[in-house]
């Protein structure tokens, strides 16, 4: 099993100065289980996952090795012409780049589900408490500037 994810959460709690036990502690979980995953013998859930980042002011991406850097995860999208011209004129009407467009939709759409979904949403907060109040307050941030 490839220990990079192990080395990444180390030298990410090193940073904070927390003891494998203080880390599991703020997470919710056995220091034996921060001590399988740093020793690379077990990896985290994606709940898990993301508790860890948070205590350690870091984003999962950054942790699992998923991104370059802490500005998010790049995708490709497969989009029509149609689609395309639809993102263009939306992001012209709020004066966006085409980038942050898609991240506005994107975080408009996914609220949309959540607001649609109440199971949906409930197994968010499970996963992640206080995850439906961040889309929020990015959202509510995105458009006050």
């Amino acid at each position: 099993m490839d220990n990079g994810f192990g080395k990444r959460l180390a030298h990410a709690r090193a940073e904070k100065n927390l003891t494998q036990r203080e880390l599991a502690d703020a997470v919710g979980i056995t220091w034996s289980q921060i001590s399988r995953y740093e020793a690379g013998k077990a990896k985290p859930r994606l709940a898990v996952l993301l508790k860890l980042a948070d205590a350690l002011g870091t984003t999962s991406e950054t942790l699992s090795g998923d991104a370059e850097d802490d500005n998010g995860r790049e995708i490709t999208l497969m989009l029509t012409d149609q689609e395309t011209k639809e993102i263009e004129r939306f992001a012209e009407s709020e004066s966006l780049n085409f980038n942050d467009a898609v991240q506005r939709i994107m975080a408009m759409g996914l609220k949309m589900r959540y607001d649609k979904n109440p199971d949906m949403r409930a197994q968010l907060e499970a996963d992640m408490p206080g995850a439906y109040e961040k889309l929020l307050k990015l959202l509510a941030k995105d458009l006050n500037e």
